[in-house]
């Protein structure tokens, strides 16, 4: 996918899983389409509701030489909050999230 110019990636790069049909890894190119800078994996997808969402997702940044984990733990809210999609209200909804399991 090439990236609009405000974008500061040049390039990114989406592999897929064909069975799941969901994204496992997104390669980040900047500045020209040799620069890989950023690497994303996804793994352990889960059934929410009805997508399926990642459950551990890794970040590799090139440039910094660093690396970030993520374990997510998902779940359905039972309702959500009057307002929650409009603009004007989404940054002062009252959200009650559920305590994890």
């Amino acid at each position: 996918v090439y990236m609009p110019e405000a974008n500061p990636y040049t390039l990114l790069v989406l592999t897929f899983d064909r069975a799941l049909m969901v994204p496992t890894m997104v390669k980040y190119y900047k500045d020209t389409m040799s620069n890989l800078v950023r690497l994303r994996r996804d793994s352990d997808f889960v059934m929410v509701g009805s997508r399926l969402r990642p459950r551990n997702v890794e970040i590799r940044d090139f440039s910094t030489a660093t690396s970030t984990r993520l374990e997510l733990s998902w779940s359905v809210l039972a309702s959500v909050p009057d307002g929650l999609m409009s603009e004007e209200a989404f940054a002062t909804a009252d959200l009650n999230w559920p305590e994890p399991d």
